[in-house]
Formats: structure tokens, C-alpha cells, sequence
């Protein structure tokens, strides 16, 4: 079943080019903001969690189980939608980047036909 994500601003679809260092974006906005004490996910030999991530610094879900995620505190696994109210920017390595405006929906859902 495929993995539906959007970006809706001033209720509008945002058109970005979808990869995963953009589904790994909306993540990890969504967490910091739902769920910032959330430690899952993070390798490393810290006690890191989301709300410890610097500006621009994302969590790579490329390898992750997406539909089985059930964060506490963060409607994007919870509810499928999650509304932001930080601003978030993000860099990726091909030189591209992301910035999530307060008041941008971050919707994901499955879908099957």
C-alpha cells in the first residue's frame, strides 16, 4: 500500500519534489513539535532526542517502517495529520532545501486500490 503525503499551505497542495529526504523533513518537524522528549529513531550514543535536533538537522526515514510508527504526542502518526507551529528549514545534501511554515498541514496516509 502506497505512502500518500502532502503539504497543504494557506490550503493549498505545496509542490515539492518528493523524495526522502522530504518524507524524512515532515517527520521530523512533526515529532520535534508532537513528541520533542521522543528518543526513537536517533543512533547515537546520547541521550538525543527530537526537541535536541540543531535547526535543519532531520532524521533519515528512508529505511523506516512509516505505518508502524505511533508516537505519542505527534498527530502526524497518530492522526495522519499534524498541523505545524514552528517554522522548520531543512538542508539536503543535493544542495536543495525545505522550510515548514506555521500553519502547514503535514499530511500521510495509505491507500490501496
Amino acid at each position: 500500500m502506497p505512502l500518500n503525503t502532502q503539504i497543504i499551505r494557506n490550503g493549498e497542495p505545496l509542490q515539492v519534489s518528493w523524495d526522502y529526504h522530504t518524507l524524512s523533513a515532515m517527520y521530523t518537524a512533526a515529532i520535534k513539535e508532537g513528541a520533542a522528549d521522543y528518543p526513537g529513531l536517533i543512533a547515537s550514543d546520547e541521550e538525543k532526542t527530537f526537541g535536541d535536533l540543531e535547526e535543519g538537522e532531520y532524521i533519515w526515514f528512508g529505511n523506516c517502517y512509516i505505518y508502524g510508527l505511533d508516537i505519542p504526542g505527534c498527530d502526524l502518526t497518530e492522526k495522519g495529520e499534524q498541523t505545524l507551529t514552528e517554522s522548520h528549514t531543512f538542508k539536503f545534501p543535493e544542495g536543495d532545501s525545505l522550510t515548514l511554515l506555521p500553519g502547514d498541514i503535514l499530511s500521510a496516509y495509505r491507500s490501496h486500490k
